[in-house]
């Protein structure tokens, strides 16, 4: 156990699920020392159950947070670029250090500007669907165009001082896009992919006695999940009585009622949607009875669900593309293209060996587990910590 040093840390956050995961691993290394200023529009959060300190609403959005709060502290740690605090960091005290942990939308329009995200089908899908709600966007989107526009984010980045992103070789792919005038320093960071240890859902599983022949497509209403194309395919390859559990309580809601009507005409009585909103044990229970999992996205998302769904040991497949998938098997992870799938329909057929799922978590645990995010969050704030003291 690491000796905590005296630090002042302030979480710069959307209302969203993964904030209290995070604040559960900095309190773990630096106790007593971490503040929320969440963006809830003055409302009461919706998923945020810790303590909020400062309440941000659209004032705050537009003119930047209370400079006599915020320059009081040692270091901003910000959950996601969102334009909620650009303003904040445009204000900011420039002695004041801001580490960036990226999610990934904040940063993908940087590193693919023409969309490229979308196959063929699911683009023209879409295409269809903005066409309709084009006219519905008005003044409330040009004037967020205008918060947002590109050379405002440039300097933004410019301004911060590390950046986390979601995987380590996103890094030198946002660093080398653009000719920058300065680029954050490279820091590594990771979200605890559930509520609890992942050994805790997989001693659940056995006790609970699941099946695992159910097939888990996607993780959020999003058309980047690439739902069409991974549809076609189940259709051809077949699936007899097996579930296909699709989650869209999260994303873009309306085109999440769109695909739900495609996939009760595509997978029949087999379609299960997760319409609404669940509560997390009861969330893990159905996908854990998922052995099989079908993401189609062709850029990197959902890393926290296909980490859960390789630590309960089902056959993952990912695009050959993707670099989610480039990732895992650098680090030796055992997975599968849908490629693969596509070529070998008995993919679906044969799960992981034992031994296969106990490399894979051996190696999830050896990143991901409690013990080792506690230790990459010393690491995170460790170089900002040596220059205080040598001050």
């Amino acid at each position: 156990m690491r000796k905590s040093t005296e630090i002042n840390i302030l979480h710069l956050c959307p209302d969203e699920k993964f904030i209290d995961r995070a604040l559960d691993t900095f309190e773990s290394a630096f106790p007593g020392q971490n503040k929320i200023c969440a963006y809830t529009k003055k409302r009461p959060a919706k998923y945020i159950k810790r303590d909020i300190e400062y309440s941000a609403n659209a004032n705050d959005m537009l003119l930047g947070v209370n400079k006599k709060y915020i320059n009081k502290f040692d270091v901003i740690v910000l959950h996601s670029l969102n334009s909620a605090w650009f303003r904040t960091i445009e204000r900011l005290d420039i002695n004041i250090p801001i580490i960036w942990i990226g999610w990934g939308y904040d940063y993908y329009d940087i590193i693919d500007p023409h969309n490229s995200a979308l196959l063929v089908k699911t683009r023209e899908f879409e295409k269809k669907r903005v066409t309709k709600k084009k006219n519905k966007k008005g003044i409330k989107q040009r004037i967020q165009n205008l918060l947002n526009s590109k050379s405002r984010v440039r300097r933004l980045i410019e301004r911060i001082d590390y950046f986390s992103p979601v995987i380590a070789t996103e890094y030198d792919v946002l660093k080398h896009v653009g000719n920058w005038k300065s680029f954050p320093k490279l820091a590594r960071w990771n979200y605890a992919p559930a509520e609890c240890e992942l050994s805790t859902y997989v001693r659940d599983a056995q006790e609970s006695n699941f099946t695992k022949d159910n097939i888990l497509v996607g993780n959020s209403a999003t058309s980047t999940n690439n739902h069409l194309e991974a549809f076609d395919l189940l259709k051809k390859i077949g699936f007899s009585n097996r579930e296909i559990v699709v989650p869209l309580s999260y994303g873009d809601l309306s085109y999440g009622v769109d695909l739900r009507n495609i996939g009760e005409v595509l997978l029949g009585g087999n379609f299960s949607p997760l319409i609404d909103f669940m509560a997390p044990i009861e969330y893990m229970k159905k996908i854990n009875q998922c052995g099989f999992v079908i993401m189609n996205h062709v850029r990197q998302q959902a890393v926290g669900n296909i980490i859960i769904m390789l630590y309960l040991g089902a056959k993952v497949f990912l695009r050959e593309e993707n670099p989610t998938y480039k990732y895992f098997k650098s680090i030796g992870m055992i997975l599968f293209t849908i490629q693969e799938l596509s070529e070998n329909h008995d993919h679906l057929n044969v799960g992981l060996s034992d031994g296969d799922v106990q490399l894979n978590r051996n190696i999830l645990d050896s990143i991901w587990s409690s013990k080792a995010l506690v230790e990459k969050t010393y690491k995170l704030l460790e170089p900002i910590i040596n220059k205080r003291e040598q001050i």
